[in-house]
């Protein structure tokens, strides 16, 4: 019960903050703990992905979410050294460490 209230809070601030991929991307992991791994949540997770947010009024970069979820797609998919590559192209991308 827990994890289906939250994933409707989840939801609900989908809904009041577009803007900000950090919930969806808790929100497509918690579906993920709901109802397992699937190839669409790795279609959900592209998608994602692909939003555009760069009109959010945030101060820190949603980027490495991106990388996250297109990691988590390719995971789902099979893709496994894809999945193990993509977060590190933010750290590549940025000169992050």
């Amino acid at each position: 019960m827990q994890l289906e209230q939250a994933q409707n809070d989840l939801q609900r601030a989908c809904t009041l903050d577009p803007g900000f991929i950090g919930h969806g991307w808790r929100n497509e992991y918690l579906l993920l703990c709901l109802h397992g791994a699937s190839l669409e949540a790795a279609q959900r997770l592209e998608a994602l992905a692909q939003t555009d947010f760069t009109t959010a009024d945030l101060s820190t970069p949603q980027d490495h979410i991106m990388h996250m979820c297109r990691g988590v797609a390719h995971w789902l998919r099979g893709d496994f050294e894809q999945a193990l590559t993509e977060p590190a192209r933010r750290v590549v991308g940025t000169g992050r460490r």
